[in-house]
């Protein structure tokens, strides 16, 4: 019992020195700063800015002294305890960082969700470029055979992350390489043979990511010779041989570079990619076109890709299509993004080599007969496109995204007047869009239901012309819009009316041009009205909202709290506003 109550008393005194810290005296040398504030006061400001003005002598002067030494004892005490302080502050410093090393969770996490977090960063092995894919230069690729980089690193950590990155294939499976001339990286070629090696011997017999960048060739470093009407290569580049050895297990193919690098660089894989299910091709072309054309023609790059099976998806940037021979039938995602048409303004292009371009389109659209999802961007000069395409049916495309630049604006709307698409359904405009007609013309004439439609930037779209375009879509159900003229009254007027039944998202999206200006009440009116319609109405609820601008009025965030405070007894779905 005695000892119990020992501890009891200890405890006691534990809590009672923890309480201390409250107090202002130290625990340790018991030296009170509210002491010393009440004892030592220095002197009076009356008194030292008399005598810092003059050169006399302080009458009392033995009561000064005797708090001037004071006040220094105290001070140094204060400076050695505050130097020991920090010198302790910097030793539990130390000590809590080693314990964040050791104890950090990463350290607990099992090796299924490590191998996720390693597959997560293996993967970003090409970054994006300052802009959009869509409508600029392609990916920037960076080099897979870096030791510095991933998936090398994360075995440079420790034994147990080392035997995890060995024994996980997939972490191995994305290889990007950057082709130069063996006389230009004499002294790295034998390693980085040796690690493109180890990787292709790590990933097993998974399905590959490949990237090949080839720069373009200068005078001193030829790898082939056009020979006579034949590619001749001077030299084997052994990074090439090596990875188009594993061609057979290839699943998504970039390549990028210059296409006369490229042309010498594919007679290893033809006819040898049986897995290959996407490819990109971002390859620029420095001759015009028909002269390409006499080049290309017993080129390995022309008929390297014929014969894959399972190719399902391709996208060219920079590159004229059709000169390849690709399974057309058999693709169902096409993508032609920036510069896939180009023509630069130099002497080393012809401007009639414009219809020969709309020519070559033609025949592209043409032969992809079973296309699902389609992204078309027109770049350049391509001219007379709407008398020169004919008709083009696309009988299973569900999914179409257009966008054109600025010299080619017409192009845009002179595919819509072509084509014949019965399945379309999501359709994206991101180009600056102002001709309606075409746009009512496509979906009347393919008879289609489309429920989703993108046009960030909409010109020329009076009230009524907005009103005759969604008279239109009875079946659309997601409608993004950016007015470039702004959006008033007369424009959130139209969905207080049923002209789109089925709607439940609808996104206004802010543009650089005019500025909205439909009031709030008007604005509160539509959604309480999409909102509390009667269900047999046959309208559909407004489900989401996206406004182009703030809601200010009191009065009116009052009735669209309401309006979100009913659609919390529904899973809250209702709408998100920039209030």
């Amino acid at each position: 019992m005695q000892h119990l109550i020992q501890l009891v008393d200890m405890s006691t005194l534990n809590i009672d020195s923890t309480n201390s810290l409250d107090s202002s005296c130290c625990a340790t040398c018991k030296a009170d700063v509210e002491i010393s504030r009440d004892t030592i006061h220095g002197p009076s400001d009356a008194v030292y800015k008399t005598l810092a003005r003059s050169s006399g002598y302080p009458d009392g002067a033995g009561v000064f002294k005797k708090e001037f030494e004071s006040a220094k004892i105290r001070l140094d005490r204060m400076s050695a305890t505050i130097d020991l302080l920090q010198a302790e502050k910097r030793r539990l410093e130390e000590i809590v960082e080693k314990y964040k090393v050791i104890l950090h969770p990463i350290r607990t996490a099992p090796a299924d969700i490590l191998r996720h977090i390693f597959g997560y960063c293996a993967g970003h092995l090409q970054i994006q470029s300052e802009e959009d894919s869509h409508t600029a230069t392609p990916l920037v690729t960076k080099d897979s055979l870096i030791p510095k980089e991933m998936p090398w690193v994360l075995g440079q950590v420790c034994l147990s992350w080392r035997s995890l990155v060995l024994s996980t294939p997939e972490l191995w499976t994305t290889v990007s390489i950057r082709v130069r001339h063996p006389e230009s990286v004499r002294r790295s070629i034998s390693s980085n043979v040796l690690r493109l090696g180890l990787q292709l011997d790590r990933s097993q017999n998974h399905p590959l990511t490949v990237t090949i960048y080839c720069p373009k060739v200068d005078g001193s470093h030829n790898t082939y010779n056009y020979r006579d009407g034949e590619y001749i290569l001077d030299e084997n580049n052994p990074l090439l041989v090596l990875l188009c050895a594993c061609s057979r297990r290839w699943r998504h193919l970039r390549l990028e570079g210059h296409i006369e690098t490229m042309l010498a660089r594919m007679t290893y894989v033809g006819g040898l990619l049986p897995e290959l299910e996407s490819l990109t091709i971002a390859l620029e072309l420095d001759h015009k076109l028909s002269e390409y054309e006499r080049v290309n023609r017993t080129s390995p790059l022309e008929t390297c890709f014929q014969f894959a099976p399972r190719l399902k998806s391709v996208s060219f940037s920079r590159l004229i299509p059709v000169l390849l021979k690709l399974p057309w039938g058999q693709i169902s995602t096409f993508s032609l993004y920036r510069g896939s048409i180009v023509h630069r303004r130099t002497t080393s292009w012809e401007l009639s080599d414009n219809g020969r371009s709309t020519g070559i389109l033609q025949k592209t659209l043409e032969a992809l007969a079973n296309v699902e999802e389609c992204s078309l961007f027109f770049d350049h000069f391509i001219l007379a496109i709407g008398s020169e395409i004919g008709e083009l049916h696309f009988s299973r495309l569900t999914t179409l995204a257009l966008a054109n630049s600025e010299r080619t604006r017409e192009a845009t709307a002179s595919i819509m007047r072509v084509l014949l698409a019965p399945m379309l359904s999501y359709m994206t405009i991101t180009s600056p869009f102002s001709d309606w007609n075409a746009l009512r013309l496509l979906v009347t004439r393919s008879e289609c239901k489309l429920t989703s439609l993108v046009i960030p930037a909409a010109e020329l779209l009076s009230p009524r012309t907005l009103s005759e375009v969604l008279s239109t879509l009875r079946d659309l159900t997601a409608l993004e819009l950016g007015f470039v003229e702004g959006m008033d009254n007369d424009h959130v007027a139209v969905f207080w009316s049923p002209v789109v039944p089925c709607l439940e998202k609808l996104s206004i999206v802010p543009t650089t041009g005019r500025s909205p200006s439909y009031g709030d009440f008007m604005i509160a009116g539509v959604l309480e009205y999409r909102w509390n319609i009667l269900e047999d109405a046959g309208i559909s609820r407004l489900r989401f909202v996206s406004l182009d601008r703030r809601i200010r009025s009191t009065s009116t965030r009052e009735r669209l709290d309401a309006l979100i405070a009913q659609r919390d007894g529904h899973r809250r779905a209702w709408c998100h506003l920039n209030t």
